[in-house]
């Protein structure tokens, strides 16, 4: 693609993201701060906060017995 191009559709990327800024304005989440909505929200970002450590820590721990699995079977 000839650079001309390039930059008309990242022109257009930006329009049509500026131009959907007040879709985004209609998140339920924003604009109607109950108490039901804001608990789901925390509780929600509490949970994506903890997954990642979790399933990395899941991992390393498989690994670790893994490793120690097969150095008993080499004993």
């Amino acid at each position: 693609m000839s650079v001309i191009v390039e930059r008309a559709l990242s022109l257009l990327l930006v329009s049509g993201i500026v131009a959907w800024a007040g879709v985004a304005a209609a998140c339920p989440v924003c604009l109607s701060a109950t108490d039901g909505t804001r608990e789901a929200y925390y509780g929600t970002t509490a949970l994506l906060m903890v997954l990642p450590p979790l399933l990395l820590g899941s991992i390393v721990y498989w690994v670790y017995r893994a490793a120690r699995a097969r150095e008993r079977l080499e004993r």
